[in-house]
């Protein structure tokens, strides 16, 4: 893509494939590229068997983060983590019995209208109930 504004998404879906005569979950990864006019571009689809950061770390030159390798190929790149992710990677940090109480509260954080407001509102989370006893998922 030729333009000096380029918007990359990077994401990965499970589909489910016919191999060796049997059907199995799969991950497919994709890089899409957005030009400021608003042309889209596939950069890339790459297959494993199943979605986790090391594959990202191979295709962007095994840098040491993802964040890292972007900037080395786009130095003026903002990152922005999927929700979906950084949802699952806050549950991890739970309770079983704290897990639905926890997705609601952070929610409201992801939904609001600013980063302002989201800083105002992960500050309160923080000295919450549920909050406190959950430093690592404020840190996330």
């Amino acid at each position: 893509m030729e333009s000096t504004n380029v918007n990359v998404y990077l994401d990965a879906i499970q589909v489910k494939v016919c191999y060796a005569d049997c059907v199995a979950n799969r991950a497919i990864y994709l890089g899409v590229g957005v030009a400021e006019d608003g042309r889209k571009e596939v950069l890339g689809l790459w297959f494993s068997e199943r979605e986790h950061t090391k594959l990202w770390l191979t295709l962007v030159g095994g840098l040491t983060g993802f964040p890292d390798a972007l900037a080395t190929v786009f130095p003026d790149t903002t990152v922005q983590t999927c929700i979906v992710h950084l949802l699952r990677n806050s549950l991890s940090c739970a309770s079983y019995q704290e897990q639905l109480a926890l997705a609601e509260a952070l929610k409201t954080i992801y939904a609001v209208i600013n980063a302002d407001v989201a800083a105002e509102v992960l500050e309160a989370f923080e000295v919450s109930e549920l909050g406190r006893p959950s430093p690592d998922v404020v840190r996330r």
